[in-house]
């Protein structure tokens, strides 16, 4: 019960956030983030739920889009949370910066075709502010891990750092 609290909250608080940086005109996927860390630390099953839960949020309080596309975003950060927890050395936080950087550029890629009339002068605007959105990003996602990874020790709730050791685990 409290994990599902627990993902309620936190996912409204960062559709929140990256709903009050869209009316500025900027795009940052603190969303995005959270689904990836969510399918990392506690599984794809509540990834998907998470991913879900924030597509619902973020396209039904008008994000401007006339198709509901979150939700594909955010299954492409379930599933790069999968591979970058069985391929990559997951278990250090800042190896994480990778994801962080990687991550703005689909959410890009899909806002650009579902929200402008023409895609290319469109894609062209928006291109110069991905580079200090992906840094950003890259800096943001092990502090999310760190912060995250202590309220759920306290919680008692899976951690990020532990997703690729209970993984090896779950193998043997």
């Amino acid at each position: 019960m409290i994990r599902l609290a627990y993902i309620f909250l936190l996912t409204g608080i960062f559709c929140v956030l990256e709903l009050i940086l869209r009316n500025f005109g900027l795009f940052f996927p603190f969303c995005a983030l959270f689904v990836f860390y969510i399918a990392t630390a506690f599984g794809t099953g509540w990834g998907i739920a998470t991913a879900c839960l924030g597509a619902l949020a973020l396209d039904s309080c008008g994000s401007g889009a006339s198709h509901p596309w979150s939700i594909l975003i955010f299954i492409a950060a379930v599933l790069f949370a999968s591979i970058w927890l069985h391929q990559a050395e997951a278990d250090s936080i800042l190896m994480n910066f990778l994801p962080g950087l990687l991550i703005p550029f689909p959410v890009w890629l899909l806002s650009g075709i579902f929200f402008s009339q023409h895609f290319f002068t469109g894609m062209a605007e928006q291109f110069p502010t991905l580079f200090p959105v992906s840094a950003f990003s890259a800096i943001w996602l092990p502090i999310m891990i760190f912060l995250l990874d202590t309220l759920n020790t306290k919680l008692s709730l899976p951690l990020y750092t532990d997703a690729k050791t209970n993984l090896k685990l779950k193998l043997k």
